[in-house]
């Protein structure tokens, strides 16, 4: 993710004829180890609209996973509805082993 900010701050301040950074703030990355971990990451990411302002109520939003399972219905079931939590059960369960 930096390299991208990167690249593309050098490329719009060369086109602009500009100088310094575009972003407030760094990227930051966090470890997800687990699936309540994981849930609450989409959880945030899918009210950031609710939160903006953008609209009322989450599911509204049709450029989030939320919005896109209940307005598009997950057609060709384009994203996964296990929430990427098979991987972190089955991990568990060996670990129990």
């Amino acid at each position: 993710m930096k390299e991208k900010k990167q690249s593309f701050s050098w490329f719009y301040n060369k086109r602009h004829n500009r100088r310094g950074t575009l972003w407030g703030e760094r990227f930051k990355s966090v470890m997800v180890e687990n699936g309540e971990t994981l849930i609450n990451c989409l959880a945030y990411i899918d009210l950031n609209p609710l939160r903006d302002g953008i609209v009322s109520r989450p599911e509204e939003y049709r450029w989030n996973s939320l919005g896109y399972h209940l307005q598009a219905e997950n057609k060709d079931q384009f994203l996964s509805t296990d929430f990427g939590l098979i991987e972190f059960m089955v991990k568990t369960y060996i670990s129990h082993l």
